[in-house]
């Protein structure tokens, strides 16, 4: 970065850094240089680049805090917010809201007031609640809420949103799984859960209960290998979201890669590589390739 211009390719080998890595890395550039790295790099770099750059250095519950604030305030995408609730751990989920207060100043509550509304908004606030502990599952329990499920959606005209969003956001991942299971033996049409869903619903809400549905019964890669597909999906890329989940999934991203390989029939690294280019395609390789 010294002189005019910026050498990128040699700022690339930071994205194979762990954040804990990166913050030693920073604190010896300071000490080194006199200088704050984060700084010269917003300064040398620019576009989707910088954004990987700045994003890896910093904390997880401070880098959910930051997505839920932007896709709560500065640009609202209903879905982005629900990308990230629903799929965070208990403990991830408090993290990130303790840094939400601590960074803006109150709870990212206040903002829903603000910015969003409807069952939307419902469902946002529904999934920053704690839902039930994993443990055995009940099967009569399992079988009624499939029923009640049912008797919400394709079992009348119109679709009681309200029930699934109850359903969906407070039972455990498990019950949900057993849930999706004997859907089908508790309705006439024998659909599965998912098609339920899919006819029912629609945009925002249809992404977030799709999205709890893939982690309850799939699992939580398959779910994050889903999103880096539909971030690359048809013509033009997302890179926000493409961005945010590999940044988000570095330490599982071995898992990731075999998830997507397996479901998709195509490398994560060959995907990436087809739909990015320049710095920022070395720097989203760079950390694939590494792990």
């Amino acid at each position: 970065m010294k002189g005019v211009g910026c050498d990128d390719k040699k700022l690339v080998p930071l994205a194979t850094f762990s954040p804990r890595e990166l913050q030693a890395i920073r604190a010896a550039f300071s000490q080194r240089f006199g200088r704050d790295l984060l700084a010269d790099i917003k300064s040398e770099t620019r576009f989707n680049f910088q954004t990987v750059l700045l994003d890896i250095f910093k904390d997880p519950a401070d880098y959910d805090a930051e997505t839920l604030f932007v896709n709560t305030v500065t640009s609202f995408s209903d879905t982005g917010v629900m990308e990230v609730l629903a799929s965070r751990s208990p403990v991830e989920k408090v993290a990130a809201l303790q840094a939400y207060a601590r960074l803006y100043g109150h709870s990212i509550e206040s903002d829903l007031d603000k910015f969003s509304s409807g069952n939307c908004k419902k469902m946002i606030l529904k999934l920053l609640q704690p839902r039930d502990a994993e443990g055995p599952v009940d099967p009569m329990r399992a079988r009624s809420d499939a029923e009640v499920l049912y008797r919400a959606g394709e079992g009348k005209v119109g679709t009681d949103e309200m029930t699934f969003i109850e359903i969906f956001t407070s039972r455990s991942f498990s019950h949900l799984r057993a849930v999706s299971e004997a859907y089908p033996a508790a309705n006439k049409k024998h659909h599965t859960l998912q098609q339920a869903v899919s006819s029912e619903f629609s945009l925002s809400l249809k992404f977030g209960l799709e999205a709890i549905l893939t982690i309850a019964c799939y699992g939580l890669h398959e779910f994050y290998a889903d999103m880096a597909y539909k971030a690359m999906k048809g013509i033009g890329t997302n890179d926000s979201r493409l961005i945010r989940v590999l940044v988000r999934c570095r330490a599982q991203l071995p898992e990731l890669k075999q998830v997507y390989q397996n479901r998709f029939k195509k490398a994560l690294r060959d995907a990436v590589a087809s739909e990015t280019s320049g710095s920022y395609k070395l720097a989203l390789l760079a950390m694939i390739e590494f792990r």
